[in-house]
């Protein structure tokens, strides 16, 4: 019986300090003190509201000194340049039209007087400093002041007034057959007929189409006779065939006044014609013909490369 009694007691005694511990441990939890929360510092709320009024007041001075935002205003954007900078707009003269400044000119002072601008009609274009082609005058080359040619040398004044009669047989493109015997006939004759034939061309209105051809035909027939030498021929475009171009006109009358002043030089000096032709190179036992037949010939201007008005000769 006092086994379990003692035993009770020492439960009773284990139970009793348990609580005991329990309850200063408790205690010593009530009064340890609870963390206090974080609170923001009175300097960090002024510092914060000070730089909103710092980003409003800046805003604003920015509107009162550039005159607000392209979007609002109609100024420049934000970042971009202000509107005191921008290109001044485009001026209009007394004419009407606009005329842009150019693209960083300075300003021009009021009393330095208005900038002056470059008319339209004068702005160069691309490729500038050619200049302008002209026009050429037909009437600028005068074939009635080109002297009349007479009997070259070993022409009686009898053949010439034959050949005459051929020229003009020939050149009535209504003859058919018997015209083109009597230019065959002509360019048979060589030398000689020379003159016959420039004496007409002075005469031919090339700004026709039955003149023209005329011309054609009697510039083919001297570059024959004269061993193929020539001074060019230009032909109309197709749709000036019927009416022939004014440049062409011009052109072909130019080759007539050379073929009359070429042939001014070789009329009375069978040098001259040799040279002219090119006879000694292309035919050698023709030039060597001429020079027995004629001598030195009559006495005449020598060749030269240019006549008085800087007209290429086509002689070497």
């Amino acid at each position: 019986g006092a086994r379990p009694a003692r035993g009770a007691a020492r439960e009773r005694g284990g139970r009793a300090e348990g609580e005991e511990g329990s309850a200063r441990r408790g205690s010593r939890r009530a009064a340890k003190p609870a963390p206090e929360k974080r609170k923001l510092p009175l300097g960090g709320l002024i510092g914060f509201g000070a730089l909103l009024v710092i980003v409003a007041g800046g805003w604003l001075l920015r509107d009162l000194l550039f005159g607000g935002n392209e979007k609002d205003e109609g100024g420049p954007a934000a970042g971009g340049t202000p509107a005191a900078e921008a290109a001044p707009a485009a001026e209009t003269p007394a004419g009407g039209e606009a005329v842009a400044p150019a693209a960083g000119a300075s300003e021009t002072p009021a009393a330095a007087g208005p900038a002056e601008t470059t008319p339209a009609a004068e702005t160069s274009p691309a490729g500038a400093g050619e200049k302008p082609k002209e026009v050429a005058d037909p009437d600028s080359v005068d074939l009635s002041a080109l002297p009349e040619f007479g009997p070259t040398m070993g022409c009686t004044p009898e053949k010439f007034r034959e050949m005459q009669e051929l020229m003009a047989t020939w050149m009535d493109l209504d003859q058919g057959a018997a015209g083109n015997r009597a230019g065959r006939a002509l360019q048979e004759e060589g030398r000689i007929a020379v003159p016959v034939i420039i004496n007409f061309m002075k005469t031919i209105d090339l700004g026709t189409e039955y003149g023209f051809r005329q011309g054609d035909m009697c510039q083919k027939t001297l570059q024959h006779i004269c061993y193929e030498r020539n001074f060019g021929w230009k032909y109309p475009p197709p749709e000036f065939r019927a009416n022939p171009d004014p440049e062409t006109v011009w052109y072909d009358k130019e080759v007539i006044r050379k073929w009359a002043v070429s042939w001014q030089q070789a009329d009375q000096s069978i040098e001259a014609w040799i040279k002219m032709c090119d006879i000694e190179k292309k035919k050698p036992e023709d030039a060597t013909r001429l020079r027995k037949e004629f001598g030195e010939g009559a006495p005449g201007a020598a060749p030269t490369k240019k006549d008085d008005e800087g007209i290429d000769l086509d002689i070497d």
